[in-house]
């Protein structure tokens, strides 16, 4: 079977990636192996645009093993076709999807359909991919999979609740030990978050899960580097740049973005361009993102409906910190990322 000319493309990309990461040396880990974990709304198509692009521009070469879905903005078959057409957009068919968890690990869950029916704006996408485009193999076995292959390689970004990642945990005691780093997408700190009890939605979701993996993180494991949703900012991204400066780039990602995003930022219900995944995924590509880190010890809390999803950070010193977060982003540089980015 002969590949068209945009998935010839995007295989000579892959294997210009290879031949550059054997170039540099595995053994020194300047390539980046990564699986993505996402519930594929508006911002995680951001997230995925940015790691798929970021082989374009100068930084390590990144090669994405899989992305695994799982429930969380809809319901995870509608995650999978999200993400298939991400992939079809950006000519990166080539990279495997894989079906992870439905639902939360212990509770039932409404969905709030912030990003429409679909998760993905309700946008028309002709001759539209289906759930029977992915892989055979579950996300969960996939992300203890891949990471058994590379053991200390794969850094797993998180872009949605941590169901995939808490049950990667349970079937395999070695996968937090086999990660070279964990990015997660998740919980709030220090004011309140948009789940009906004031949590972070990815922890509200699924607290336990989410109490599970950073529970999980001891004193052998690398901290989990998260990036919650009260990150400060050094000027807040309007909506007048979204519109006025990013939505003009002529690219099919783009024009593609500016229909999903239609649903959200051109409505009331928000003030500014807030993608936070497409922020954890530029704090990924460039540390000149980050502006400043803290280390804590936390702990999610999973009992009560008042607390589900919620952190408290412990004070005890005796406590390992577990989670190294982002605290302010450089938001010029993540812009001037994604121009570039976008542009290519």
């Amino acid at each position: 079977m002969f590949m068209n000319l945009d998935n010839q493309c995007y295989f000579i990309l892959r294997v210009i990636v290879l031949i550059s990461c054997l170039k540099n040396g595995l053994a020194d880990k300047k390539c980046n192996k990564i699986i993505i974990d996402t519930d594929a709304g508006g911002d995680d198509a951001v997230a995925i645009a940015q790691l798929i692009l970021a082989n374009q521009i100068d930084s390590p070469p990144t090669e994405i093993l899989g992305i695994t879905c799982v429930a969380g903005n809809t319901k995870v078959e509608n995650v999978v076709v999200n993400v298939l057409k991400i992939l079809r957009v950006l000519n990166a068919t080539d990279i495997p999807v894989f079906m992870g968890a439905n639902r939360p690990l212990l509770r039932n869950f409404t969905f709030d359909f912030f990003y429409g029916q679909d998760g993905l704006g309700d946008v028309n996408f002709p001759n539209p991919p289906t759930i029977f485009d992915v892989q055979n193999k579950s996300g969960v076995n996939a992300l203890v999979d891949i990471t058994s292959q590379y053991p200390g390689e794969v850094t797993v970004i998180a872009l949605g609740p941590l169901t995939n990642i808490a049950l990667a945990s349970r079937i395999s005691p070695d996968f937090r030990s086999n990660l070279k780093n964990l990015h997660v997408l998740g919980g709030i700190l220090d004011e309140t978050g948009t789940a009906p009890n004031g949590a972070e939605f990815n922890f509200y979701f699924d607290p336990e899960a989410a109490f599970t993996v950073f529970n999980d993180t001891t004193s052998q494991i690398k901290p989990v580097i998260q990036l919650t949703t009260d990150v400060k900012y050094t000027e807040m991204i309007p909506l007048e740049w979204r519109w006025n400066t990013l939505a003009k780039i002529d690219s099919p990602i783009i024009k593609f973005f500016n229909e999903i995003d239609k649903k959200v930022w051109q409505s009331s219900r928000v003030k500014y361009y807030i993608p936070f995944d497409g922020f954890v995924a530029a704090a990924f590509i460039s540390s000149d993102v980050v502006v400043s880190t803290e280390r804590y010890c936390e702990e999610v809390l999973y009992c009560g409906e008042d607390n589900y999803g919620k952190v408290i950070v412990k004070n005890d010193s005796t406590c390992y910190q577990n989670a190294n977060v982002i605290r302010e982003i450089d938001t010029k540089v993540f812009m001037n990322l994604l121009i570039n980015l976008f542009s290519i």
